[in-house]
C-alpha cells in the first residue's frame, strides 16, 4: 500500500504538470491565431501617376480616386505663393495615396521589412514604425531638409515651378522608389526596391504593400505604378 503522504505528493505533481502543459499549449495557439494564414495577395496594376495630383487607394477594395493637391504652393523663380484651396471630398475610404513617386498614408505608420516576398510577412513585424510628417519646402537653399513635390509645371519654360510648401509625406514609404539621375533627358529614371512595407493603424489593423513597377506592364511607358498588397482587419 502506498502511503497517503506519497499519494498527495503524486497528485500535486500531476496537477503541476497539467497546468504547465496547458499553459504552453494555449500560448502556442495564441501565436497561431495572430499569424496571417493567407497564401495569396492582391494586385493593382497600371495606376497612372503622370499628373501632378494625388491618387487615393483603398487597400480593401482596390478602388482608386484622383484629386488635385489643395495645399499651399510656393513658386521657385518668382517666390509667389498660391494659398491653400478648399479640399474636395474623397469618396472612398483610403489607406495610402501616391503623388507621382511620393506617398502619404491615412494616419498609418510604416515599416520597411527589407523583404521582397510579400507572402513571407505573415504577422505584424516588430520594429520602428514611422508616421507621416510635414516636410516643409521654403526656398531652393532649404530643399535638402524638405521634400520636393512638384504641383504646377505650367511656367516651366520661364523657370517658374510650383511646389507644395508644406507637403505631408511618409519618408519610409517614399523610400520604396529608386531615383537614378541620367545627366540627360529624362533627368531621372524611377524604379522600385521591390521591398515589402507594412502599414499599421492605431485600431490594430495593418497592411502589406509592395510597389512592383513604375512602368506600364504592357507598354513599358513611364508614369505608371503597380502594387501587391494585403489588408488585415481587426474584425
Amino acid at each position: 500500500m502506498i502511503p497517503m503522504r506519497t499519494l498527495k505528493y503524486m497528485a500535486m505533481l500531476a496537477v503541476t504538470f497539467c497546468l504547465t502543459a496547458c499553459g504552453y499549449t494555449n500560448h502556442f495557439l495564441d501565436e497561431e491565431e495572430e499569424e496571417a494564414t493567407t497564401d495569396t495577395y492582391n494586385t493593382l496594376s497600371n495606376v497612372t501617376v503622370s499628373a501632378y495630383t494625388w491618387t487615393y487607394i483603398n487597400l480593401i477594395t482596390g478602388e482608386t480616386e484622383t484629386h488635385p493637391d489643395t495645399s499651399e504652393w510656393i513658386y521657385t523663380g518668382s517666390g509667389d505663393i498660391r494659398e491653400a484651396q478648399q479640399a474636395e471630398a474623397i469618396g472612398i475610404d483610403w489607406h495610402v495615396a501616391v503623388h507621382r513617386y511620393e506617398f502619404k498614408t491615412n494616419r498609418a505608420s510604416v515599416l520597411n521589412t527589407g523583404l521582397t516576398d510579400i507572402l513571407s510577412v505573415t504577422r505584424l513585424p516588430d520594429g520602428t514604425y514611422t508616421p507621416d510628417e510635414t516636410a516643409a519646402y521654403e526656398t531652393e537653399a532649404e530643399k535638402e531638409n524638405g521634400y520636393l513635390l512638384i504641383m504646377d509645371m505650367a511656367g516651366m519654360m520661364n523657370g517658374v515651378i510650383g511646389y507644395a510648401r508644406n507637403p505631408v509625406i511618409n519618408r519610409v514609404l517614399c523610400g520604396a522608389i529608386t531615383r537614378t539621375a541620367t545627366g540627360g533627358m529624362p533627368p531621372t529614371v524611377y524604379g522600385t526596391t521591390n521591398e515589402v512595407f507594412v502599414l499599421k493603424w492605431t485600431d490594430g489593423s495593418w497592411a502589406t504593400l509592395q510597389i512592383t513597377g513604375t512602368l506600364h506592364t504592357e507598354t513599358s511607358v513611364s508614369h505608371y505604378m503597380s502594387f501587391n498588397y494585403n489588408y488585415y482587419s481587426t474584425e
